[in-house]
């Protein structure tokens, strides 16, 4: 299972009270899943894709569309972590611009790690 977060769940910002609180169970619900699960073989991860570009975030004034993750390129690491030989679960992977080993396999999605649990 691969869940979209954000980091507004932590980073809290006037107005946004609903989002964040939406984002913040979404991953404490996770999480739990994860570890209640993980001796029957069943992964829970989270990815947190920073900003992409959607309709919503171009029209932000000042936004830098060139600096907004594209939809399509979280394709590959959410692939790979439904790939059934990945044993990773309860992690949150913030999509940046580093590689990642995700499971053994370096992913073209640009991702790096943060820790939650083993």
């Amino acid at each position: 299972m691969v869940l979209l977060t954000s980091s507004a769940a932590t980073r809290l910002k006037p107005k946004r009270g609903a989002y964040a609180i939406s984002k913040a169970v979404l991953e404490a619900l996770a999480k739990t899943y994860a570890l209640e699960t993980q001796e029957g073989g069943v992964r829970v991860n989270l990815v947190d894709p920073g900003a992409v570009d959607t309709m919503r975030a171009s029209a932000v004034p000042g936004e830098d569309r060139m600096t907004l993750t594209q939809p399509a390129s979280l394709g590959p690491l959410i692939v790979r972590l439904c790939h059934p030989t990945l044993e990773m679960t309860g992690q949150t992977i913030e999509f940046r611009k580093a590689p990642f080993d995700v499971g053994g396999a370096r992913t073209h999605s640009d991702a790096t790690p943060k820790a939650c649990i083993g």
